[in-house]
């Protein structure tokens, strides 16, 4: 099996000596970089699975590296920022697109648990992009599907761990074809196949990079929009919905016009306490949005 390599990059050479240290015992292969500019080098030369850097880097600040990443590689690289606990600097992480951030001082739990999440976080991003015709989302044998999905749920159990302690904030989408019954008994099985492809492809191309959608069941994705709150993710589920209506689809003299129903909450700290309550209130939301006649966004 390939040995995980992470780029870590912080200006504390005793940092980086003891963090090659915990991830060498656990199977790890670290690069370290004291500054932007040495990381940079570091991926042009060979991309990791990871990228752990400090927010205030010399040279080229944490930031800004985190940004020239996801312009450069796109999806091919989670980030996670090492900053202060205070709300400035969490804002510039999640600015710059950052995957999570990680408060110093940094406990060896807390690392062996990022390089965990980045490893699997990476497996799925680089599934997704491997993905190039959007039916593939839907048509993922259900095995494999049920494993995406506990790494899903126990990736937002985390997440929701994460906004509870410190304020993140944390939105959940759930979105159905309206009418996937009727179609099907009326047009068959290749037309919803082909409506439901084009769901997946409008997920794919109105979330953000650090945004992880997974088929709950054949008509029906959940989308975790992790760092964005109630407004950032009602753009996002109207532009999905928008997308959506705006398209057709026609074979010989058959025309439809699909709509969705979407279902959207956001993590709420005094009413949330595990992951079956988030997914229950955006079920909720998704079959509240269907009976008002669908084509529609729905927040609880």
């Amino acid at each position: 099996m390939d040995t995980h390599t992470f780029l870590v990059a912080d200006r504390n050479p005793k940092f980086l000596e003891k963090t090659d240290e915990i991830l060498r015992e656990a199977g790890y292969r670290m690069l370290a970089a004291a500054d932007g500019l040495e990381a940079k080098l570091h991926l042009s030369n060979d991309l990791p699975t990871g990228v752990l850097a400090h927010i205030d880097l010399p040279r080229l600040d944490g930031a800004e590296l985190c940004r020239f990443i996801k312009e450069e590689h796109k999806d091919s690289v989670p980030v996670i920022l090492m900053c202060p606990e205070d709300s400035e600097s969490v804002a510039l992480a999640n600015a710059a697109g950052a995957d999570n951030v990680l408060f110093r001082p940094v406990k060896r739990t807390e690392l062996l648990f990022c390089a965990r999440t980045m490893v699997r976080l990476s497996t799925i991003l680089a599934d997704i992009r491997d993905r190039s015709n959007g039916d593939e989302l839907l048509s993922t044998p259900r095995d494999a599907r049920a494993s995406q999905f506990e790494f899903f749920k126990a990736f937002l159990t985390v997440e929701i761990k994460r906004a509870r302690r410190y304020g993140f904030p944390l939105s959940l989408m759930l979105t159905s074809l309206d009418r996937s019954v009727e179609i099907e008994q009326q047009h068959g099985q290749v037309a919803i196949r082909q409506l439901l492809g084009g769901l997946a492809r409008a997920i794919r191309r109105c979330v953000r990079d650090i945004d992880i959608p997974v088929t709950l069941r054949d008509d029906t994705i959940l989308v975790l929009m992790p760092h964005t709150d109630r407004d950032g993710a009602y753009a996002v589920a109207d532009r999905v919905r928008e997308r959506i209506r705006r398209s057709v689809y026609h074979e010989g003299e058959l025309f439809i016009q699909p709509t969705i129903s979407i279902g959207q909450t956001t993590y709420d700290r005094d009413r949330d306490r595990n992951f079956s309550h988030v997914v229950r209130r955006a079920s909720q939301a998704m079959r509240e949005a269907a009976r008002q006649g669908g084509d529609q966004v729905v927040v609880l």
